[in-house]
């Protein structure tokens, strides 16, 4: 099969030997394979064999097959339908039996009783289709629910199947994260599932970027004689990014095909981590001083997704501050599950306080203060300025616990300090955390901006979490401030952070 589909192939395109097995497995297997996934790093051809795998479904003009090309943009969509209609050019259905409709609103592709179209943005438009070959293009940005309704669509004819063609991407709240890492687990136990066939080149997990060998393991096109990619074209764009970290995390995504994830983007390494990690115990330091920050959200009712409210704690421990977070959050553990799985894995786990419903559980909030109140002394909790939490700060903190609270805003001037000072002491060893997968996650999960100023602030990606690292990083600038630096008050008892 693999011989015939290589005999259809047009003058010039070569048929690499990594495109083989994916091949096989699209066209060859006796039992239709239902999920195929092919992941490689850029310019490696995989909108090229998408297009090629089209048109052979789409070979016999009689056949009336649909072919479904799906993106996250419809320019997206339209990248292997165009690189088809160039094969059969001009696809004017005069000189060749293939058409072409290249408008902006639904481009298709005919080749007699055969349909290739493209599907973009609403996921709804999945609905109502019996496509033969579904092609989900960078399937690693798709939606939950998009990816479900072409999974969902590809498996209504005996034939169908699903080829996910992507690169590693660096936001770990799509689901095709969570699911490369499922099938990869299972592949190298030796159980994956009948119905899916996986073929990712990709270097090791944290592997150095500058290891040539991780180079040749995630670019198949370095073992081709004559390839477009080689040794020297990746040191030459390796040397160009430089040490910018979003440069770096761009090349570990693009070029060695790993998810994102990396500390890079923050601008901390992982041995510093490493180095001021110390877990403790809140009875191991009863009676010390400490400083807490609470970063709010209401809930789920804020949005379709779910969001946290975290507490961090910094302990005067003496020579360094120990750090530590909890989170809380709510809302439909389904939704969670499809559309945060690495959310839903620390709830399952028990590292993320969870209740069923839309507002955040602020009573288990209160209790966790209280605890601390009685453990420590609380020098100061730290609160970030959101209308709707002053009647709660009000009454559970001041009112209930008789704790002292300060505002703080969210806004670049007070921000930026907290994050250069959490950073400062990380690499200071001033600052040792408890072993917090939240925290962890969350870092590795975050970028930075720096303005015109010098001033660098910590952003979320999109579709992830902070809330633990703000409310780290602002006690951290809380116990810089009152603990280490041991400042004297002005007699109107006002202090400026």
């Amino acid at each position: 099969m693999v011989d015939k589909f290589a005999a259809t192939l047009p003058a010039g395109v070569v048929l690499y030997h990594y495109w083989v097995p994916v091949i096989a497995d699209c066209i060859a297997r006796r039992e239709p394979i239902r999920v195929i996934s092919f992941s490689v790093p850029r310019g490696h051809g995989k909108t090229l064999l998408a297009a090629l795998l089209a048109g052979w479904v789409m070979r016999d003009p009689l056949a009336d097959k649909l072919v479904v090309s799906a993106a996250t943009a419809l320019p997206q969509a339209r990248l292997s339908m165009d690189a088809l209609s160039k094969v059969h050019w001009p696809a004017d259905g005069k000189a060749t039996p293939w058409a072409s409709r290249m408008s902006n609103n639904q481009p298709m592709l005919r080749h007699g009783k055969n349909k290739f179209l493209c599907l973009s943005r609403d996921a709804r438009r999945a609905d109502g289709v019996t496509p033969a070959l579904v092609l989900a293009d960078e399937a690693a940005r798709l939606e939950g629910e998009y990816l479900s309704r072409l999974m969902t669509a590809a498996t209504k004819t005996p034939e169908g199947r699903l080829l996910m063609t992507t690169t590693a991407d660096d936001d770990l709240s799509l689901p095709w994260a969570s699911w490369r890492n499922e099938a990869e687990q299972q592949l190298l136990g030796g159980v994956l599932r009948d119905d899916w066939a996986v073929h990712h080149w990709a270097s090791d997990p944290g592997a150095d970027i500058h290891d040539e060998r991780q180079w040749r393991k995630a670019n198949p096109l370095l073992w081709i004689d004559g390839g477009h990619i080689t040794m020297a074209s990746i040191r030459s764009e390796l040397a160009f990014l430089g040490s910018r970290s979003s440069g770096i995390e761009e090349f570990r995504t693009q070029r060695l095909n790993l998810p994102g994830g990396s500390l890079a983007a923050v601008g901390i390494d992982q041995a510093t981590l490493d180095k001021a990690r110390f877990d403790w115990e809140l009875e191991s330091v009863k009676g010390r001083r400490a400083w807490v920050f609470i970063d709010f959200s209401l809930g789920s009712v804020v949005g379709a997704r779910a969001d946290l409210t975290s507490v961090a704690v910094v302990v005067d421990g003496g020579e360094w501050g120990l750090l530590r977070t909890w989170s809380f959050t709510c809302g439909e553990l389904s939704s969670m599950r499809q559309n945060r799985p690495w959310l839903h894995e620390m709830v399952q786990r028990g590292e993320v306080h969870w209740n069923d419903g839309q507002l955040v559980d602020f009573d288990a909030v209160e209790a966790l203060l209280a605890q601390l109140a009685n453990t420590l002394q609380i020098e100061a909790v730290g609160v970030d300025e959101v209308g709707w939490t002053q009647n709660w700060v009000r009454q559970a903190l001041v009112e209930r616990l008789n704790l002292p609270v300060e505002a703080r805003s969210q806004s670049l001037k007070e921000q930026a300090p907290a994050w250069s000072t959490f950073v400062a002491l990380l690499r200071q060893r001033a600052l040792r955390w408890h072993d917090d997968p939240v925290l962890l996650h969350q870092l590795k999960n975050a970028e930075t901006k720096t303005y015109d100023g010098g001033l660098t602030k910590l952003y979320k990606r999109d579709g992830q979490n902070i809330d633990a690292l703000v409310a780290a990083c602002n006690a951290a600038r809380l116990y810089e401030l009152r603990g280490r630096a041991g400042m004297w008050l002005a007699p109107s008892g006002i202090i400026t952070i």
